[in-house]
């Protein structure tokens, strides 16, 4: 067999193995009908401790609609939203540059608090919701 010929072999086996190597991805959204836009409000505030320091804040929100589905959302000490915890104790991290959220874990309000916040043995201390949004206005 020539040498031109087992080149053409060559690149003929190559281009069969690279094409099924190929992923496609393809995303929809959601047709506007099917979207539900649920409205709610801060209920309640806590800050976020550690030894003795202020490292956070956790706000409740209850939807209007259906107030058994709380969200708390986690902020940093200076009011950004860093995460959230759903009404069955699921923790999500927002991370920089990424479409999703990432779970980080299950359990209480102080200990997905303390999964965002990255700071273990946090402690949790109510506070009058009208000074946590005093607080967010100053920013």
């Amino acid at each position: 067999m020539s040498s031109m010929r087992r080149v053409l072999l060559l690149c003929a086996l190559l281009s069969g193995a690279a094409a099924a190597c190929r992923v496609t991805t393809t995303e929809r959204l959601a047709p506007p009908e099917a979207v539900h836009v649920e409205h709610g409000s801060a209920a309640r505030s806590w800050n976020v401790s550690r030894e003795g320091a202020v490292i956070g804040r956790v706000v409740l929100f209850e939807a209007e609609e259906r107030p058994e589905a709380p969200v708390f959302m986690v902020q940093n000490e200076v009011g950004q939203d860093l995460g959230m915890i759903d009404g069955l104790g699921r923790a999500w991290r927002y991370r920089p540059h990424q479409r999703e959220a990432e779970w980080v874990g299950t359990g209480t309000v102080a200990e997905g608090a303390a999964l965002i916040l990255g700071a273990p043995l946090c402690e949790l201390e109510e506070i009058p919701l009208s000074s946590a949004l005093e607080a967010a206005q100053r920013r």
